[in-house]
């Protein structure tokens, strides 16, 4: 019994030692996975975390790499401030045409990291930070274990001045809200600042670095030469026209406002009209300043000379059917101006007074060309072309000669109206008229013959040698 006792005790302390064993093993594999977990995790900790000379190179060897994404990718996005893949790569198109800018930067990048290094102690004291910069900065404990840096995008403001209202602004061909005084990726930067109304539209640019400054912001300012123009015209009823577009304003002979628009030459402005004969326009102006005027003959230069040398030969053929006393003579013009005539020589008949001409010259005021005028009534197109004409002029009363050759000068009415069916102006009449004023300067003279030529062929129709012995007489202009 006793030796059944001690087997039991004895099986009893076997299995007491394995099991006590079998608990160390497991004791020393769970201590030995412990430590190769932490192990790895540090490892991958120290993997996972770049230390700021190793940050720095990275994103250095990826901008000299032309990696852009990996270089995007290392910059560190922040609330106040976040930009795209495109920003960064303006940047390095920048920094790659720019050598000088570029080894600043990593010159300053490496001082950093070295400075944030050698000065662990101090953490969260960095050297000074530029404006349109990268930055590498301390960004204290990564997971609580590992110290963590950061490079940093330090954009600049742009603070955006014009002197005119209702401007659209333009960075880098993205619209910007100048009140809110946006910030900017550093690099090259394109301001346009875009005026534009209903005739015009207009921008003007400025380039401008926003590269390693002392400061936040940056001033542009873009000046536009707009100002309030002011048309006169005389002509009334033509059509305005602002760079090749309608503007639907229309002239009334008064000066008429066409908004702000820039007076450096950019705006051409002109005028036009339809009329029977065709569309008339004016020269283009270059608004250069914010009064300015012009004026165009209705009719083209090439039918006022035929009108005008026409004039010539109905100014003769009036003079003449008045010495002769027979309006037949006068083909040019229609009734109107026959019977008109006749009723001038009727007169010198029935005052037993004859007179005789020779034509000068004729002086033309162009200006009667400028704006024909429609009569409702007779539904056509009408001008009045004031002439001046110079002549010698022989004088018989009661068959008594009186002046030989009498030298004055005479202004003249001519009518003349637009015949739509014929597709061309028409004499109406010819009239005598007080002295009128008019632009002398813009004016055209034709020369008949000289005054020589003209007293010989008044001495021709009075006949050489007729023993009057009167004195000739001439007044002067």
């Amino acid at each position: 019994m006793d030796n059944l006792n001690n087997r039991d005790v004895e099986i009893e302390l076997q299995q007491t030692e394995i099991a006590v064993k079998k608990k160390k093993k497991w004791w020393i594999i769970g201590i030995s996975t412990i430590v190769v977990l932490v192990g790895a995790i540090t490892s991958i900790f120290l993997l996972l975390n770049k230390g700021p000379e190793t940050l720095v190179m990275d994103w250095i060897d990826a901008v000299e790499n032309n990696d852009r994404t990996t270089a995007y990718k290392l910059l560190t996005k922040t609330k106040e401030f976040s930009f795209s893949q495109e920003d960064v790569n303006r940047f390095l198109d920048f920094l790659k045409e720019s050598p000088e800018e570029w080894a600043g930067l990593k010159s300053n990048l490496k001082d950093t990291a070295k400075f944030l290094k050698e000065r662990d102690k101090q953490k969260g004291v960095t050297p000074y930070s530029k404006f349109g910069y990268i930055n590498l900065q301390y960004s204290g404990k990564k997971w609580g274990i590992l110290d963590s840096y950061q490079l940093v995008v330090a954009p600049v403001q742009l603070k955006l001045t014009t002197n005119q209202d209702d401007i659209t602004w333009m960075v880098n061909e993205k619209e910007t809200d100048a009140s809110k005084n946006e910030s900017f990726f550093p690099g090259p930067a394109t301001v346009k600042a875009v005026f534009t109304n209903e005739y015009v539209s207009l921008d003007n640019v400025k380039e401008v670095t926003l590269f390693n400054l002392q400061k936040d912001f940056e001033e542009v300012k873009i000046e536009f030469e707009i100002r309030e123009v002011t048309l006169r015209v005389e002509e009334k009823d033509a059509d305005i026209v602002i760079n090749e577009q309608e503007t639907g304003l229309k002239t009334d002979g008064n000066p008429i406002s066409l908004g702000l628009l820039p007076v450096d030459g950019s705006v051409k402005v002109y005028i036009k009209k339809d009329y029977p004969w065709g569309t008339m326009k004016s020269d283009p102006i270059q608004v250069k300043e914010p009064r300015i005027s012009t004026n165009f003959y209705s009719i083209p230069e090439e039918v006022q000379n035929q009108i005008m040398e026409q004039a010539n030969d109905l100014i003769e053929q009036h003079f003449l059917a008045i010495e002769s006393f027979d309006s037949s003579v006068i083909t040019l013009s229609g009734d109107i101006h026959k019977k008109a005539v006749e009723e001038i020589y009727k007169k010198h008949q029935n005052r037993q007074v004859k007179h005789m001409y020779s034509l000068i010259n004729v002086n033309y005021d162009l200006s009667s060309f400028g704006d024909p005028f429609y009569n409702n009534g007779d539904k056509r197109y009408e001008i009045v072309l004031n002439a001046r004409i110079k002549k010698s002029e022989g004088q018989y009363f009661q068959g008594l000669l009186v002046h030989r050759a009498l030298t004055g000068i005479q202004d003249l009415r001519i009518d003349l109206y637009y015949d739509e069916g014929a597709k061309e102006w028409k004499f109406e009449k010819v009239a005598t008229q007080p002295y009128v004023a008019y632009d002398y300067v813009n004016s055209k003279t034709y020369v008949i013959r000289s005054e020589e030529e003209a007293k010989a062929i008044l001495a021709e129709k009075q006949g050489a040698g007729n023993g009057d012995k009167q004195e000739e007489e001439k007044d002067n202009e």
